[in-house]
């Protein structure tokens, strides 16, 4: 805090006294409270004299939103240095140093000031992914047209990127950044509204489907004539019974039969197992070709796409 101190002192040569620049440099539509503004200026003085520089952004911007002055703007953005807010800082400044006149002595002083805290900015680059659209906010403020895709100097800390676009879910990033870095984030608009994932494209699967109806209908067919081959087994095991004795001796008609309920009775085996596992299998091919749902999933929060310049 000594060098906050110091930093003030420094400042004082820059604007020591509000009254310095008065509402010359106002623009447009101010409280234009002098005897208030120099108030909070004195306050402002006084909080960075004890060592408190969040006490005294508060009073030096109250003073700046009663009256313009460029010797407030210059004592705030020390006081945001102090904080951190090197950006914020960075851009006081320079607005205080293109609002002075050419030979104003101040002005090297705030310059230098100026180039010292552009080294230290972090710089984020925000861009929309291929093919995507919708509106980006950083931190609040609307980025478009040139602002999209270029390195923009922001304070240090976490920054929060969303995307808005119509008829989706707002995507959310954050990304923090430390003194002096340089990223880059690749964001697209959120998840579809109305469904649980995104949009839902349903796929249809003809020639599986068309599979699956002939492989069920050859098992039908296969377990029909398991069927029918089995009932004639039985029919020739009932003429066996009454051709051949209790020792399975037979006459002509007996053994005839005999031969014919054992061939029936094989194919019908074959036949029911054969139908059984085509049919098995046609069903599930059939569950299988139903329509499916395809689903397009858009980039989240938490994930953002970060590239190092």
């Amino acid at each position: 805090m000594k060098h906050f101190v110091a930093r003030m002192v420094v400042i004082g040569a820059l604007g020591a006294s509000y009254f310095e620049v008065g509402t010359a440099f106002a623009e447009g539509p101010r409280a234009n409270d002098t005897v208030s503004a120099q108030l909070f200026f004195e306050r402002g003085r006084d909080a960075a004299a004890r060592n408190d520089p969040a006490e005294a952004c508060r009073n030096f911007e109250e003073s700046l939103r009663l009256d313009f002055a460029v010797g407030t703007l210059f004592n705030l953005a020390n006081c945001e240095e102090q904080l951190g807010r090197l950006a914020s800082a960075w851009q006081h400044l320079r607005e205080g140093i293109d609002r002075l006149d050419a030979n104003d002595p101040r002005r090297a002083q705030a310059a230098a000031s100026a180039k010292t805290l552009e080294a230290q900015l972090p710089r984020l680059d925000v861009r929309l992914a291929a093919g995507a659209s919708g509106q980006v906010l950083r931190d609040g403020v609307e980025l478009e047209g040139l602002s999209l895709g270029s390195p923009l100097p922001v304070n240090p800390g976490v920054h929060v990127v969303t995307v808005r676009a119509e008829g989706r879910a707002d995507a959310r990033y954050e990304v923090t950044l430390a003194k002096g870095e340089q990223r880059s984030l690749v964001v697209a608009p959120g998840l579809l509204k109305g469904g649980p994932d995104a949009t839902e494209t349903k796929k249809t699967h003809p020639a599986l489907r068309t599979t699956a109806w002939v492989t069920g209908g050859v098992g039908v067919a296969g377990l029909g004539l398991g069927l029918v081959t089995g009932a004639l087994a039985l029919d020739k095991s009932k003429v066996v019974d009454g051709h051949c004795d209790a020792n399975h001796t037979c006459d002509g008609d007996g053994l005839d039969a005999l031969d014919s309920a054992k061939s029936m009775a094989t194919i019908s085996t074959i036949s029911i197992t054969a139908g059984a596992a085509l049919l098995a299998t046609g069903v599930v091919l059939w569950f299988v070709s139903k329509p499916t749902v395809d689903r397009e999933r858009a980039a989240v929060t938490g994930s953002p796409a970060l590239v190092r310049f």
